[in-house]
């Protein structure tokens, strides 16, 4: 159940409720060999005032291979989603169901080689080939409970659905090439540097869709990313989004850019990182977990919407453990991301935590779970 804070948001822009959520899923690596059966289960009942409101059944059963060894995998799959609707007030019928397969040969190989002056470094080129196939079938009679699309990752371009949630399967005849390359440490086996490449190359118009515009670009985006830890203790992270088919003169051909910097050692973490999706995102963040000594630690983020100079979300907190008892204190400024940031909540946390007993209070740690990359809690 989710409830919105602006009381003036509109009934079809808040989050469908899930009264419940069932899901039961089968691991492909039940079964010995090369042999894929992974099952995904899911029924959903959803609810929202004066909506659509409905039971989901979502039952995907594969059956796939997977063929390696240490140069080269050849993995085929094929799914059957078979998706169920028994509606209420939905004005193109109360009962809906879908059946679609896709089919997917995901093939790639593994080139290795001893790198530096002292042969220090292993040194892999790892090309990828993704087949995809699934026939296009009208879906727009059926409601978006839960659905949006995937976002521009490298992982993603080799993803079996364009889609978030059940509600659409995107219709799909298309290959995928990527290229990345590793460099490992040879005396400890730490990777050091994961540099990857992809683009995807569409063989017909993309006809499903969530607002009724069919895509007929012929290929997609061109994604890059790279992680690097030169230290053990510190992560440099870049991922660059470029669109080949941008004709605007005053537009940048390179719609995503994002950059992330992450330290962490004995308890102290310190980030940094900077996002940039077109004319709709800009913001700088920095967050800080730092022990004082070892009852005593402080966190403190600050994110800023240089787009709109608001805001986004600032955190301060504050945390104190004895042998049997533990205190937090969080105090956050959030913005509105719906008046462009220009409103501000303002609020305040406490939780004590009695050792072996329980907690009283929000619940703190979640919320810096998702604010601090890194953050773990002390107690």
């Amino acid at each position: 159940d989710y409830d919105t804070l602006d009381d003036d948001t509109k009934t079809n822009s808040r989050p469908y409720n899930s009264l419940p959520r069932f899901t039961f899923d089968v691991d492909s690596d039940i079964l010995q060999g090369d042999l894929l059966t992974p099952v995904h289960f899911e029924w959903t009942r959803f609810d929202r005032d004066d909506s659509v409101t409905g039971d989901r059944t979502h039952f995907v059963p594969s059956l796939g291979v997977r063929a390696e060894n240490s140069w080269y995998f050849f993995q085929p799959e094929l799914q059957l989603a078979l998706t169920d609707y028994q509606l209420e007030d939905n004005p193109d019928g109360n009962s809906q169901s879908r059946v679609l397969p896709t089919l997917g040969v995901d093939t790639g190989l593994i080139f290795e080689r001893d790198a530096g002056s002292q042969r220090q470094w292993r040194q892999t080129l790892e090309p990828r080939l993704y087949f995809l196939y699934t026939p296009n079938e009208d879906q727009d009679d059926i409601p978006d409970f839960d659905t949006s699309v995937v976002s521009n990752t490298f992982d993603n371009l080799f993803s079996n659905n364009r889609f978030n949630g059940a509600d659409r399967i995107g219709d799909a005849n298309q290959v995928t090439f990527g290229l990345s390359s590793r460099i490992f440490d040879n005396e400890i086996g730490n990777e050091l540097l994961n540099a990857r490449i992809g683009q995807t190359f569409y063989f017909q118009d993309r006809e499903v869709s969530l607002d009724g515009r069919t895509e007929d670009e012929t290929r997609s985006d061109v994604i890059a990313e790279i992680d690097m830890r030169p230290l053990s203790t510190l992560t440099l992270s870049a991922r660059l989004v470029y669109d080949p088919d941008q004709s605007e003169p005053d537009q940048s051909r390179f719609i995503d850019r994002d950059l992330s910097i992450n330290y962490s050692n004995q308890g102290l973490v310190a980030n940094f990182g900077y996002y940039y999706t077109g004319d709709t995102l800009e913001q700088a963040q920095a967050s800080l977990v730092y022990p004082i000594n070892e009852r005593w630690e402080v966190v403190a983020k600050v994110q800023q919407s240089l787009k709109f100079n608001e805001p986004v979300e600032n955190l301060l907190g504050i945390s104190y453990e004895s042998c049997c008892w533990g205190f937090k204190m969080l105090a956050g400024q959030t913005g509105d991301d719906t008046e462009d940031f220009a409103e501000t909540e303002n609020s305040i946390y406490f939780e004590f935590t009695f050792k072996g007993l329980g907690q009283a209070g929000q619940d703190i740690d979640s919320q810096l779970f998702q604010a601090i990359p890194g953050y773990r809690p002390s107690f």
